[in-house]
């Protein structure tokens, strides 16, 4: 594997990993919030290829995005009705459940553990419209950002589109953004110290400014686009370099949470997927032995099952069982 595709397996991973923790009501859950979701919107348009029919690229897409949701959205509505009937639970109406996995596709009406992969069908969405604007608006680059910005500033306040379309607008912005990144990303990588200094002082300064907001993309909660854009893309160029320079991975390397980081990354579906329960699981029971407020630990256990979920996957990975992870 060359240096540019083991560095977005770590940026992966490192995402899929702060969405866990995000789940685990830690001391960082505002920063995290504030760029991990646009983050993993960033690296999935990295590599949007165009020379792919519209055919074959919404196949593509279907098969990979909208088919494990409808899935596992599905497993997660049986776990949570059975959960509900076992402890005596009040059972939401089931058109009211078709309707949040099938209709809305979104996690303000999915009430139950499949909510967390609202993030399928609304990466779907976005890449397919970022792939139709670059095969066929003849725009400049940056009057093609500007507009998919204006759309998501749009969509986010005036419309509920189902689907998970809505969602899909919102995170163009992003999307579109990994798409240019990838074909200037030999700039960006031989870049020095200086430039990844100035851009975090130009973070800094936003932050300053205007505080640490979170985001919630899949309520469409943008913040104020005039300092959450920037700062999320600022700050993912900066993990992207530091994770792209071998001196700055060495150490970790030593210790093989490198290849930790990146194997999560390479399975990311399967960790988006199961993390809801794993969480879940791991809350229930560092609760009930040591209390409430161990949030590291919960983290440390939810993250070991999963793990051990991809060594799984590692070894049986023809089953059929991970098709879709």
């Amino acid at each position: 594997m060359d240096v540019f595709g083991a560095t977005v397996d770590r940026a992966k991973g490192l995402a899929i990993l702060l969405v866990v923790l995000g789940h685990i009501a830690s001391p960082f859950g505002e920063a995290i919030y504030s760029f991990h979701v646009p983050l993993f919107f960033f690296l999935a348009g990295i590599f949007i290829k165009t020379n792919y029919s519209e055919k074959v690229y919404l196949q593509k897409g279907w098969g990979r995005l909208i088919v494990p949701f409808l899935i596992f959205g599905t497993l997660g509505f049986l776990v949570t009705l059975i959960k509900n009937i076992l402890l005596h639970r009040t059972i939401e109406p089931l058109t009211e459940s078709v309707a949040g996995l099938l209709y809305w596709s979104d996690p303000i009406h999915m009430h139950h553990y499949g909510l967390v992969l609202w993030f399928l069908p609304a990466l779907f969405w976005g890449r397919t419209e970022v792939f139709l604007l670059v095969k066929h608006v003849r725009l400049h680059p940056s009057l093609i950002f500007i507009l998919v910005t204006l759309i998501a500033w749009w969509v986010a306040h005036y419309a509920d589109i189902p689907f998970g379309l809505d969602k899909g607008m919102v995170a163009l912005p992003w999307i579109y953004f990994g798409y240019l990144f990838y074909q200037n990303r030999e700039r960006w990588f031989s870049a020095n110290w200086y430039a990844v200094a100035g851009l975090s002082l130009f973070c800094y300064l936003l932050v300053y400014g205007g505080g640490l907001h979170p985001l919630d993309l899949g309520s469409k909660n943008l913040g104020n686009p005039f300092l959450s854009i920037p700062y999320t893309i600022s700050l993912i160029l900066i993990i992207l370099w530091l994770l792209y320079q071998g001196s700055v991975t060495s150490f970790f390397s030593r210790y093989g949470l490198v290849d930790v980081i990146s194997q999560f990354g390479r399975d990311s579906m399967l960790v988006l997927v199961l993390h809801i329960y794993t969480n879940n699981m791991a809350d229930i029971l560092v609760t009930h032995v040591l209390g409430s407020g161990y949030w590291y630990i919960t983290f440390a256990i939810s993250v070991s099952l999963v793990y051990a979920a991809i060594m799984l996957k590692c070894r049986y990975a023809s089953s059929r069982i991970f098709k879709y992870l």
